[in-house]
C-alpha cells in the first residue's frame, strides 16, 4: 500500500469534509477517521473494521484485539508502514498517528504541526507533542521519464 501521487490533495479534500463532522461511533470515531484518511491518500482501506455503534461495543472488540495501541501497530505492520522515530518531533503531514490527549489514546493523521482527529463536535487538532507513535505510508514512485 502506498500513497497516490496526488495524495496531498486527496487528504485536503478528506479533511475539508470532516471539519464540521461530529464524533460518531462506527462512522467518525478516531479509528474510522484514520482508516478513511488512509483510504483517501492511497485509494485502499487498510483494515476492515467490524464497526461499533456505541462506546461499549468499541471497548469490547478493542479489548479482544489487545487495545487501540495494539490494533494501531498491527494495522501499520500488516500494511508495511515505516515507524517514525521520535514521532512527537518527526511526524509529517499524512503520517498516521496515535495521540495521547488528556490520558486517553486516539488515532488520527498528522497535519502541519498538529495531529488531527475527530472531536465531539468537529475536527480537532492537538499539538504534535501529544503524538506517542506515528507511521509513514510510502509514496508511489513517480516515473521521471516517459516510456
Amino acid at each position: 500500500m502506498s500513497k497516490k501521487q496526488n495524495w496531498e490533495n486527496s487528504l485536503s479534500w478528506f479533511l475539508d469534509s470532516k471539519v464540521r463532522a461530529k464524533f460518531e461511533w462506527g462512522k467518525n470515531d478516531c479509528l474510522h477517521f484514520m482508516l478513511d484518511a488512509v483510504e483517501a491518500m492511497t485509494g485502499k482501506q487498510p483494515w476492515q473494521s467490524p464497526g461499533a455503534s456505541t462506546a461499549y461495543e468499541a471497548a469490547r472488540w478493542l479489548e479482544k484485539l489487545g487495545g487501540l495501541e495494539a490494533l494501531f501497530r498491527c494495522i501499520a505492520k500488516n500494511n508495511k508502514w515505516a515507524a517514525v522515530i521520535n514521532a512527537e518531533r518527526n511526524a509529517q503531514r499524512g503520517d498516521v498517528v496515535l495521540i495521547k490527549d488528556q490520558g486517553r489514546l486516539s488515532c488520527g493523521v498528522a497535519g502541519l504541526g498538529v495531529a488531527l482527529c475527530p472531536g465531539e463536535h468537529a475536527l480537532q487538532s492537538v499539538p504534535v507533542s501529544q503524538v506517542v507513535a506515528a507511521f509513514r505510508i510510502p509514496t508511489e514512485e513517480k516515473e521521471l521519464c516517459p516510456r
